[in-house]
């Protein structure tokens, strides 16, 4: 829900921005709103799998 907040908030700022928006930042914007979430997820899930045989900072540490 919060992320939904920031994004409403975003758009209503880029709604109340001054001057027309052009084309490009028209084409650009959704484009990447719907790219990012799933790059997002997907450096999420492949960090601990890249990394799986690299032990945690406590046993280190320890």
């Amino acid at each position: 829900m919060r992320t939904l907040g920031i994004n409403a908030l975003f758009l209503d700022q880029a709604a109340t921005a001054p001057g027309p928006p052009t084309r490009h930042e028209g084409t650009t914007m959704p484009l990447t709103s719907a790219l990012i979430p799933p790059a997002a997820t997907w450096h999420r899930l492949s960090g601990p799998r890249r990394h799986r045989d690299v032990p945690s900072w406590r046993e280190v540490a320890a």
